[in-house]
């Protein structure tokens, strides 16, 4: 009895896993009073600052320090996705950009994996977060520094 309740559970548990979405709805969202090629320059220049410096600089998390793997992925004014990998612990910040229902407004949507990466700013203005993030994330890019913005110290 106790064999069958552990694979019903294993079964309903592989079966969850491969019916939910690949791409994960955001956790948030927030209309900002910015038309959206506006707030994508805002935000693509610390992304694309990041993405230059993982390709040339290796970073390190935790303690004892692990190298990061960061993998960046975007599609122009519409979505940015930065993670990072340190040994058995991922972070993830993607964000989509959408035309508001009025002109020279933009529908910010973010994920933020884990939840409390976008709250470590201490803001709940969700575009602060977002840029706050990126801007840290970018400025910490020293070779063998911790990115504190992503994986804390």
């Amino acid at each position: 009895m106790k064999s069958a309740l552990v694979i019903a559970g294993l079964v309903l548990g592989v079966t969850y896993m491969m019916m939910r979405p690949s791409d994960e709805p955001p956790t948030d969202e927030t209309m900002v009073a910015l038309p959206r090629a506006q707030l994508w320059a805002e935000l693509a220049k610390p992304f694309a600052s990041m993405q230059q410096k993982a390709e040339h600089i290796t970073t390190v998390a935790g303690k004892p320090p692990v190298r990061v793997k960061f993998t960046f992925d975007r599609k122009e004014g519409e979505m940015l996705d930065v993670q990072g990998v340190a040994a058995f612990r991922t972070v993830e910040v993607k964000a989509w950009l959408e035309d508001g229902a009025r002109p020279g407004e933009t529908r910010l949507k973010v994920l933020f994996k884990p939840a409390s990466l976008g709250r470590k700013t201490g803001s709940t203005d969700l575009r602060y977060q977002l840029r706050n993030l990126l801007e840290q994330g970018d400025a910490q890019f020293i070779e063998g520094e911790r990115v504190t913005a992503m994986f804390g110290n």
